[in-house]
């Protein structure tokens, strides 16, 4: 294909405008403080997000024909912008940021310790940030909640900081950049070994996403880390480096507890495809790591604040529950006109969640036992789908980043179902309603049920037809999907 073809040539294009659109949220937040009206400065941010994403999936057209280059030039672009943007649209950071300076300054442990009890007479700039000011949530008082591995990692880099708070964010925004980069070349890389899959596509959709470019470079969300644990996992897992495949889950897990939804899964793996004895290296090496990332920490675990840390994993908002909970208090309200135990409701919706969630991944251990002979595509999809049932229908609380933990992996199982398109498209309908988030049923309709119900309708009514299109057109039909289920993963 020429240099001047005119998908290249497009694409080149759509780049360009991305990049404007990038430098448009550069500039508002860093004048943020100088706008005296923060109603027109959020509108700007909105309605530029809304403009990235439609750009975005504009582009998925023009992938196959254009140049690798071109993808890899623009993406490097973006990422050093988004590194220069700074957090417009959380606080998250900054919280990752006194956590860690808590443990290395005051060598106090961040699970049976609050950030307010390290807080002397003249408050600490590193915990007393001027820039949580913007955060409602009662954040002195909340113990982390993520896992022993975050903690250790943001302990160093917080060390590394000493007490700066600008090195420190510069910190850990580079390792988010460095992180991101990572998760493209193991993209590609794994790809790579996946009968008739589209590395330059994948590439595409995961580098050029608003949602990787402003969640996990602008607005610095550990999600990213957790999933590029997965994909390393994976990686390990096609390359035929299976013993590696449940330590490194164990990894990610004490990222984020989501990770530790999939150990079994590579537990099995390593056993039907390889051996007993392989697996119990495996656990053991599992076991291994476990020990010394709970090390720090465990000696403490009578004086844990494992009330405040389960208030924290329970709150609901944004999430299927919240939209179930919402939607009975408005109907017993509007049909019935009289006060609902919601609590009661609540407590139950979130039982019948996660015991849906348990049946289905005990439905898909069960297969995973049975096909030891399963295709890349279908360990991806088994996977992702797995990952996306707890994170869209177990959890109770749901934020557009959360995304991130399932849409690198979801993106190397391209082609082999439905539900890659469906987290590619709620990628984009986060970002651009992201405004609606406090309106918990009609964001929930929008952001996530209308495009659910679209992509299932859309293969309902013409199978085969995607979402996501290659340079071809739609992605392999049904018979293709399954021939490809078939073939055997790299020994």
């Amino acid at each position: 294909m020429s240099t001047f073809s005119v998908p290249s040539w497009k694409l080149r294009a759509f780049g360009c405008v991305s990049a404007l659109l990038y430098l448009t949220l550069f500039v508002v937040f860093w004048t943020d403080r100088d706008v005296t009206q923060p109603g027109l400065t959020q509108a700007i941010v909105y309605a530029t997000i809304a403009i990235l994403t439609l750009v975005y999936f504009a582009g998925i057209r023009l992938v196959g024909q254009a140049r690798l280059r071109d993808i890899v030039i623009y993406a490097t672009l973006f990422a050093v912008i988004g590194f220069a943007t700074g957090p417009f649209d959380s606080t998250d950071v900054y919280f990752y940021m006194a956590q860690g300076w808590q443990q290395a300054h005051y060598g106090v442990n961040p699970y049976s310790h609050v950030l307010r009890d390290t807080q002397p007479e003249a408050p600490d700039p590193m915990i007393s940030s001027q820039h949580m000011e913007r955060n409602r949530n009662p954040w002195l008082d909340q113990p982390i909640p993520y896992g022993f591995g975050f903690a250790l990692l943001i302990r160093a880099i917080a060390w590394l900081g000493g007490g700066n708070w600008w090195l420190t964010f510069t910190l850990f925004n580079l390792l988010n950049v460095a992180i991101h980069a990572s998760v493209a070349v193991l993209l590609w890389k794994t790809a790579a070994l996946i009968p008739g899959a589209t590395p330059k596509l994948i590439v595409y959709l995961y580098a050029w996403s608003p949602l990787v470019v402003l969640q996990y470079l602008a607005n610095v969300h550990n999600d990213i880390i957790m999933a590029s644990l997965i994909v390393l996992a994976f990686y390990f897992l096609l390359s035929g480096r299976e013993r590696w495949v449940t330590p490194v889950l164990v990894v990610a897990g004490f990222v984020k507890y989501v990770a530790f939804a999939l150990v079994p899964f590579g537990l099995v793996f390593v056993y039907r495809r390889r051996s007993r004895v392989e697996a119990m290296k495996s656990a053991a090496m599992s076991l291994l790591a476990g020990m010394l990332i709970s090390l720090p920490y465990v000696w403490d675990l009578r004086a844990f604040k494992l009330q405040q840390f389960l208030a924290q994993l329970s709150e609901s908002t944004g999430s299927l529950h919240a939209f179930i909970t919402f939607s009975y208090r408005a109907v017993m309200n509007h049909f019935f006109q009289s006060s609902v135990n919601l609590d009661a409701f609540s407590e139950a919706t979130k039982v019948m969640l996660w015991a849906i969630v348990a049946m289905f991944g005990i439905y898909q251990l069960r297969r995973s036992w049975l096909f030891s002979r399963s295709g890349p595509m279908e360990v991806a999809d088994r996977w992702t789908s797995i990952l996306f049932a707890v994170v869209f229908i177990g959890s109770s609380q749901f934020y557009t980043w959360y995304i991130g933990m399932v849409f690198p992996l979801s993106l190397l199982g391209l082609g082999g179902s439905r539900l890659t398109d469906i987290i590619v498209l709620l990628s984009g309908t986060h970002m651009a309603f992201n405004f609606m988030r406090g309106k918990a049923i009609g964001y929930f309709i929008l952001t996530t049920a209308l495009p659910v119900m679209f992509v299932l309708w859309r293969n309902h009514k013409a199978p085969g037809l995607a979402v996501v299109k290659t340079r071809s057109g739609p992605l392999p039909s049904k018979e293709l999907q399954t021939e490809r289920h078939g073939e055997l993963l790299t020994p």
